[in-house]
């Protein structure tokens, strides 16, 4: 395509009332390579977005993305190497290197982040967490890693039939999965502990804040008092931000705030305000008003 054009600019410009119109394979193959591209571009900005939603962390998502240069750059580097051009084998093999990669890096940086809360150094818990997730996950990387290169490598030296034409689909999936493998093992921890050394190590999410839309999960531990005072839900008024009950002193209604504890059934503990020597009203309590005369007929 490009010696076409050069060939056409050559010849310089067309007599008047005609034009020239290139046809044939060349222009659909143009608008996929042009498709391609927009749709790795994409893929890019998706899995960024999905592993900002995963993490609940802008900062781990930039450090999971932090290998999709490694892997362009070597896609790169081995077709300028091989003298392969940029086709559509080639960029289906740098959308599926760029698919491998994210997986490594999203497992180096899940287990990265648990070691760095699990640590007890707060001053080193960054570079414990990459060191150790690095560690712990460095089998599973060169045996994913290993194992795609092993299967590309008959494909990428254009091995049997028709080998030239998938030839660069697997040097672009060679060269991306080797700089990504690097990439992952060693610049990967070192953005870690760039972008989480100032993190701190407690918190509702991986982030260190609540992002809106985000969910939090809290345990509320409640003990039971045996010693406490019962009331029937009845007996109980609440009025804007107070809560108490009415008892009767003298005659007359008294509204006495009281702290609640915990429910059981339809009875609920008091904890505070109370002494269990008052007379309390078990039900239909909110009608009554303060200093409302009342009799009691029955004292339980």
């Amino acid at each position: 395509a490009k010696q076409v054009q050069s060939a056409i600019q050559k010849a310089g410009e067309p007599p008047k009332g005609s034009s020239i119109e290139i046809r044939g394979q060349i222009p659909p193959m143009q608008e996929m390579q042009d498709g391609l591209g927009i749709g790795l571009l994409l893929a890019m900005v998706a899995v960024f977005l999905l592993l900002t939603a995963n993490f609940q962390s802008v900062s781990l998502a930039l450090t999971a993305v932090s290998t999709l240069p490694g892997v362009i750059a070597g896609v790169v580097a081995m077709l300028f190497v091989t003298n392969t051009s940029i086709n559509i084998q080639s960029f289906i093999g740098s959308i599926m290197a760029v698919g491998v990669a994210m997986a490594n890096a999203i497992l180096l940086v899940t287990f990265a982040e648990k070691h760095r809360k699990e640590s007890e150094n707060p001053q080193r818990a960054a570079i414990n967490g990459a060191v150790t997730g690095a560690e712990s996950r460095l089998r599973a990387i060169l045996m994913t890693s290993f194992a795609m290169v092993a299967g590309m490598l008959p494909m990428a030296l254009a091995y049997g039939e028709s080998g030239q034409q998938n030839a660069p689909l697997g040097r672009a999936v060679l060269g991306g999965l080797i700089a990504a493998t690097i990439t992952t093992l060693f610049v990967l921890p070192l953005f870690f502990v760039l972008t989480r050394s100032r993190a701190r190590l407690n918190s509702a999410s991986m982030d260190h804040r609540v992002l809106p839309g985000s969910f939090v999960t809290a345990k509320i531990l409640l003990e039971e008092r045996t010693d406490a005072i019962t009331l029937p839900i009845a007996a109980i008024v609440k009025n804007n931000d107070s809560t108490y009950c009415c008892t009767v002193t003298d005659g007359k209604i008294r509204h006495t705030p009281i702290t609640l504890g915990l429910r059981v059934g339809d009875e609920v503990q008091v904890l505070s305000g109370l002494n269990g020597n008052e007379s309390v009203v078990l039900a239909r309590a909110g009608g009554l008003t303060m200093n409302q005369p009342v009799e009691v007929l029955v004292k339980k």
